[in-house]
């Protein structure tokens, strides 16, 4: 798997800022969501995004003055998260770990995030209470999960350009398997309780366009992609709005789920 991700996903990528695509404003939505969050929160706030890909995420955070760290177990993935670092003037810390066991003491972090990560763990609950343990009392636990429903339209997108993604990755005319869990709203909240946390809010979300690869495939490519995704932008507002609906539910991409570790206890 750590192959899978390092050669074969993120080796080729070298940075995930320019491109303002669908998955771009997918992440400007969550953040959304997250800011507000982290606005309640006084003092220093240090952040932690395990399992952080290109850390997309947190470089937006980041520009918004917040202390950022992002940890991941490919190399080449950090290299991405750099280079984006680099292109938004940020700075940030980029940790090469495993998510199953975190290089850090307990109660670290005020906010701790993931995004596209426990779907892909047959048994998640061990990160989940990995990213809790490094939670400060009453600190953020803060993830979208991409659990496998709705992907038959993403994966027969992306299948028109010869890559299988989500549930397949192509591999020198091999498929190497990608894990992706049926996960329920109910699996999410286990893990979170499970895991010592309380205010637990989980919700449906992400009902969005695909991201159509219409670059070589239809004639003017680039100039109908900028367009779809012009379109897509626009009606952003229309789309956030049925985050947490019973269409969301049946249609939308991932869940959101935060939750906060218990304030310690005053003996």
């Amino acid at each position: 798997m750590r192959e899978v991700w390092d050669q074969h996903w993120w080796q080729d990528t070298v940075d995930t800022i320019t491109d303002r695509d669908i998955l771009y404003m997918v992440d400007e939505m969550k953040l959304e969501y997250i800011v507000p969050l982290i606005e309640t929160m006084q003092g220093k706030v240090n952040t932690i995004e395990v399992g952080s890909g290109s850390g997309r995420l947190s470089c937006f955070l980041a520009s918004k003055g917040y202390y950022t760290t992002c940890l991941d177990y490919s190399r080449n993935a950090l290299r991405v998260a750099a280079n984006n670092y680099l292109m938004m003037e940020n700075e940030g810390n980029f940790i090469l770990a495993d998510a199953e066991s975190l290089p850090f003491k307990n109660g670290s972090f005020e906010v701790v995030l993931s995004t596209g990560l426990l779907e892909h763990f047959v048994d998640a609950q061990l990160v989940v209470d990995e990213m809790a343990r490094i939670l400060k009392p009453g600190g953020y636990f803060i993830s979208d999960i991409v659990p496998k429903k709705l992907l038959a339209l993403y994966m027969s997108v992306h299948r028109l350009r010869g890559v299988i993604v989500s549930t397949k990755l192509c591999r020198r005319g091999s498929e190497e398997r990608i894990y992706e869990g049926r996960l329920s709203k109910g699996d999410i909240k286990v893990w979170l309780r499970t895991a010592g946390l309380h205010d637990i809010n989980v919700f449906a979300a992400g009902v969005i366009p695909p991201p159509l690869p219409l670059v070589g495939v239809i004639p003017n490519g680039k100039r109908a992609r900028r367009k779809y995704n012009a379109l897509a932008y626009y009606l952003k507002p229309f789309f956030k709005r049925l985050d947490n609906t019973v269409l969301a539910e049946l249609f939308g991409l991932y869940y959101f789920a935060h939750a906060k570790k218990p304030d310690a206890k005053v003996t």
